[in-house]
């Protein structure tokens, strides 16, 4: 999760998007609602989505 939010947050700084979430609002949500909000946030650009897949998800040490 962290490295989505790092791909997100970049996303934010350099497309000049609101960084209001980032500096207030992610702080008070849930692990289950900061969840919902990166899936919610990667609903919004499917390249970068697809990036992420490629890029964090191997990356992701998987238990097995």
């Amino acid at each position: 999760m962290r490295l989505k939010l790092v791909w997100l947050c970049w996303l934010d700084l350099m497309t000049g998007n609101s960084l209001e979430d980032w500096k207030e609002n992610l702080k008070r949500k849930s692990e289950k609602e900061l969840e919902e909000w990166i899936i919610n946030r990667q609903r919004q650009s499917a390249a970068l989505t697809d990036l992420m897949d490629q890029y964090v998800l191997p990356g992701i040490p998987h238990n097995g």
